[in-house]
């Protein structure tokens, strides 16, 4: 969502669940590894990474990947794998690649284009290293005006 002040707020809407410690403490890997399960579907379709579409695991890069599927709607008013049906929009997450965003909106900023591909990339070894990583690359793009639309 974007606030009328002009942030951006991605709203989690309770898919995710803290996972209780282990017997050996191990926090995190009970979360990884009971918490993503094969064959579980869930979360919001048109945002849904690869990974996920697949039912595989999914990590902090299965939220770059939504990430940038937020942002390309944003950049180009659009979804990147919209179709017609709920299989058909799976498939094209785990098979197509979206339209260049330049291609339908030239005022996008070369960087940010780039960043949101990447963000895109099918395989999540493509994508960025880290959240940081990610977030440094964002901060690099050039601002530019833009006509403010509802």
């Amino acid at each position: 969502m974007v606030t009328e002040d002009g942030l951006v707020k991605i709203l989690d809407f309770g898919l995710a669940k803290l996972m209780p410690q282990t017997a050996d403490g191990d926090v995190e890997t009970a979360t990884v590894t009971k918490a993503t399960q094969q064959g579980v579907f869930l979360g919001t379709v048109p945002y849904m990474s690869p990974e996920q579409a697949a039912s595989r695991s999914v990590d902090y890069r299965s939220d770059q990947f939504s990430f940038g599927s937020i942002l390309y709607e944003m950049a180009t008013g659009q979804r990147p794998f919209k179709k017609d049906t709920v299989p058909e929009t799976l498939a094209a997450i785990i098979e197509d690649d979206p339209e260049l965003i330049r291609t339908l909106n030239p005022a996008v900023p070369v960087e940010l284009s780039a960043i949101v591909e990447r963000c895109l990339a099918k395989h999540a070894a493509g994508r960025f290293e880290s959240t940081a990583d990610l977030a440094r690359e964002l901060k690099s793009v050039p601002e530019t005006p833009s006509p403010r639309r509802t």
